[in-house]
């Protein structure tokens, strides 16, 4: 038997962001038929968008999920993972696009639970949205003021 690299990338790549210098990564393996061998390992590949030089980790098969660490807090990252035998790595998967999440300059006070909240008036604070929805937790962070002074910040998580 002739054995060449995988023709088929490993599928169903996902990834959240589990704080703000972490990402959790996981992916299906390549369909049998497309194996061509015995996988040896997963490279995982990401960067920093727009332009900064690419990372790997290697993960030892049979194992389908990584926890890279070390990066850059609020930042998009552009991961995907490919499979390796013998004879090589094989297809990349689909690109997939985590943010990590962004440590707080303030202290939350608490966690609402919302539908669609847009805009919030009371009559002693001026209210701003500061912080954007983070894509894959729909959270926000509202910043109460009273004139030019902060004195509450609170998490929303939109469901």
């Amino acid at each position: 038997m002739n054995f060449t690299e995988p023709n088929a990338p490993p599928f169903n790549v996902q990834g959240q962001s589990t704080s703000s210098t972490s990402i959790f990564v996981q992916w299906s393996n390549v369909p049998t038929t497309d194996q061509n061998g015995v996988i040896l390992s997963f490279i995982i590949t990401y960067k920093v968008l727009p332009d900064c030089s690419p990372q790997t980790k290697v993960v030892g098969a049979p194992t389908t999920h990584v926890t890279l660490t070390g990066l850059k807090e609020n930042t998009d990252y552009r991961i995907t993972v490919f499979a390796s035998t013998v004879k090589g790595g094989g297809r990349i998967s689909a690109l997939i696009i985590v943010v990590t999440e962004q440590d707080s300059k303030f202290t939350s006070i608490g966690k609402l639970f919302c539908e669609g909240i847009q805009t919030i008036s009371c009559d002693f604070a001026t209210v701003s949205t500061v912080v954007r929805h983070l894509r894959f937790s729909r959270t926000v962070t509202v910043f109460f003021y009273y004139g030019s002074d902060l004195f509450l910040a609170v998490d929303m998580c939109m469901r």
